[in-house]
């Protein structure tokens, strides 16, 4: 026997199918498009170490990466520029043991490597990069802190890769051999150094040519205990010197190129009041000892710099001793101080 079956049921029946499919696809679509993307470096850290702006030298030029507080920044390279995240890992297990640096690029994709830093090098995917920090190179007293100190900050030398040499004069005025310390940003934007175990941190500010070291004073790049040049006698131990008088005399300190020797010529008043010159190739040694040579004879003269407080001005100081109970000293004739 046949059965024939309605066509409103028929219909009803179709319509049912196709209503669930659609709240089906609906209900995929929607999982799928309105979904909150995954953030692959969420949670992870922004070193204050990495902030700023790196640049690497690189095959066809400069590489720079901008890191942001934010981690956000960008890379620009000599054929593109991109926009990126960023956040830094470490590692305490295994092999890959460490500090490690993520990179987002715009194409979703995610770069992790290890990294190092030290003072104002970065060390990453190979390549060194260098930080933008005006505070790098060497900086000379320009301006002293007011108060009475044991000892004042003559120069300060930080480079790149996490060392700085720090050169003091004491409360005599007479400037020191320079120390040794590691350095490395402070979180606060400072510097922080290292010594010793001892730690100590710096506030500086960079402006104009000027820098400014809280509770140091003001520095430029101006050395005011310039080696080379004229210098003419002005005291010894016993007192002023007198012009055309023992023992005056006038030195001028010559610096040739690397195929040649360093000249000095010193112009000098005897003690029975004759004038004579004699001219020496000379040698550095330890920035302490001045050797001088000329026709078979060899001479050897400690210097030491030292600062004048009520004059504000630095001199050399000449002597046979080591001791420098004897000396001469002498003004620049080249700066004004």
């Amino acid at each position: 026997m046949t059965i024939y079956r309605r066509s409103g049921d028929t219909f009803n029946l179709l319509y049912h199918l196709l209503l669930a499919f659609v709240l089906m696809a609906g209900v995929a679509g929607c999982s799928s498009d309105d979904a909150p993307p995954v953030d692959k470096l969420e949670g992870l850290e922004h070193n204050y170490l990495l902030l700023g702006e790196w640049t690497a030298q690189v095959e066809g030029g400069e590489e720079k990466l901008y890191l942001s507080a934010d981690g956000t920044g960008s890379c620009i390279r000599p054929e593109k520029t991109e926009s990126l995240k960023w956040g830094n890992i470490w590692k305490e297990e295994g092999e890959d043991y460490g500090n490690y640096l993520l990179l987002e690029w715009e194409d979703g994709s995610v770069s992790e490597k290890p990294y190092r830093v030290d003072g104002a090098t970065l060390e990453f995917d190979g390549k060194e990069y260098l930080l933008d920090m005006p505070i790098l190179g060497t900086w000379f007293i320009h301006q002293l802190e007011e108060g009475n100190k044991q000892n004042y900050v003559f120069s300060v030398n930080f480079l790149p890769h996490g060392q700085a040499y720090i050169q003091n004069f004491d409360a005599m005025g007479i400037v020191k051999t320079a120390s040794t310390y590691s350095w490395q940003r402070a979180e606060d934007g400072g510097i922080c150094l290292w010594v010793d175990g001892r730690e100590q941190n710096l506030s500086y500010h960079v402006e104009g040519g000027v820098l400014t070291l809280d509770g140091s004073g003001r520095f430029t790049r101006e050395n005011p205990c310039d080696f080379y040049g004229d210098w003419v006698s002005v005291y010894s131990q016993e007192g002023e010197v007198v012009s055309g008088k023992y023992p005056y005399s006038i030195l001028d300190i010559i610096l040739y190129g690397a195929d040649d020797k360093n000249h000095i010529y010193i112009s000098y008043f005897t003690e029975d009041g004759h004038k004579g010159g004699r001219e020496f190739i000379w040698n550095n040694y330890n920035d302490s000892l001045l050797v001088l040579y000329t026709d078979g004879d060899t001479y050897a003269l400690n210097y030491r710099f030292r600062y004048d407080f009520t004059k504000e001005k630095f001199f050399m100081e000449l002597s046979e001793e080591e001791d420098f109970s004897r000396y001469v000293g002498y003004a620049r004739e080249t700066t004004n101080q």
